[in-house]
């Protein structure tokens, strides 16, 4: 994590942009993709958890945290989606960390098809961790 905002900005577009580059429109914008996504994911998987604010550089401090492929396949919805998950995409996962826990935001066919290979080695992820 960076405590220098230019920085901060800088990773936070670059978060941005992984998410409209897999899951945008290209009528949106970078960062309208990430806040569509966040409140989309909050608001269907975690009902009880209230939704965050619209993300922005000054309210999201983005860090990179490495971990075992493992420990961030404990984190994957065990959803059976009938595609079949692809192991690495070259990207790095992206975690929400609000309101005091981690949710998976982006990743979680990677981490299902780690979990299924067993695959320890390391991954390198986004964490946004969201001022509320």
């Amino acid at each position: 994590m960076t405590s220098d905002p230019a920085e901060n900005a800088e990773q936070f577009r670059a978060v941005c942009q992984q998410i409209h580059e897999k899951h945008g429109r290209r009528s949106r914008s970078p960062e309208a993709s990430l806040n569509r996504m966040v409140q989309k994911y909050f608001g269907d998987h975690h009902g009880h958890v209230p939704r965050p604010p619209e993300l922005t550089p000054e309210n999201t401090c983005v860090a990179r945290e490495t971990r075992s492929k493992l420990e961030f396949a404990k984190m994957a919805f065990d959803l059976h989606t009938g595609q079949q998950p692809s192991g690495d995409s070259g990207h790095s996962i992206i975690i929400a960390r609000y309101g005091g826990a981690d949710y998976l935001f982006d990743g979680n066919k990677r981490c299902r098809y780690w979990h299924k290979h067993g695959d320890t080695g390391p991954h390198e992820a986004y964490v946004l961790i969201v001022r509320a």
